[in-house]
């Protein structure tokens, strides 16, 4: 969300993909990124009803937020174009996964307040570390721009600089999960430090 000219420059433009194309195209781009989180959401909660046998919680979610996602295109189409399009679309997501949601704490399910607390809080803490990250990575990636910007090549003025400040971003997110002893960062190093263990115990 933070390079998302860059991205688009790098896979995109070329022959008649100009500047506004990219301009064009990273706003929508953008504007999707805002919802994947809630689609991601939407795929993990809706198996929680269909374990239930329960398809017409889903199917009215899904209802409400096709209804949201008309409403909102009509509205912004027009004056936004194709980001008001996305911005629509993830609003719709975000309503499905409110609906899906406020459905699961009716259900007054055993633990199921508690597990989403925790879930927020981690999300939050999650997004707190991503904001922390990416303020390096943005310094990273314009000190490389300014240095090789002017380069023919989109390969080199577009992907350098993204991949700089995408490393930096993964070293500084990284950095903040072992420093907080983060429990699903270590059970992930513990899960590939076992598989790595195991390869090298069967390849001797």
């Amino acid at each position: 969300m933070t390079f998302p000219e860059r991205i688009v420059t790098l896979l995109f433009k070329s022959g008649d993909f100009s500047d506004m194309s990219v301009q064009l195209t990273a706003g929508a781009f953008f504007w999707h990124q805002t919802g994947l989180v809630f689609i991601a959401m939407n795929r993990l909660i809706a198996p929680a009803f269909y374990a239930r046998s329960d398809t017409k919680t889903p199917t009215w979610a899904g209802i409400a937020s096709f209804g949201v996602n008309v409403i909102l295109v009509l509205a912004l189409a027009f004056r936004f174009q194709g980001p008001g399009i996305a911005f629509a679309l993830s609003c719709a997501s975000a309503v499905n996964t409110a609906f899906l949601v406020r459905a699961l704490i009716k259900r007054n399910t055993e633990g199921i307040r508690t597990e989403l607390w925790m879930s927020l809080k981690y999300m939050l803490r999650m997004l707190l570390f991503s904001l922390i990250a990416v303020v390096p990575a943005i310094f990273a990636d314009r000190m490389v721009f300014a240095r090789i910007g002017a380069a023919d090549s989109r390969f080199v003025a577009a992907g350098v600089p993204l991949v700089v400040a995408t490393v930096v971003f993964a070293a500084v997110g990284i950095g903040l999960l072992v420093l907080t002893k983060d429990p699903v960062a270590a059970s992930i190093t513990n899960a590939f430090s076992r598989k790595t263990h195991r390869k090298g115990t069967s390849q001797s």
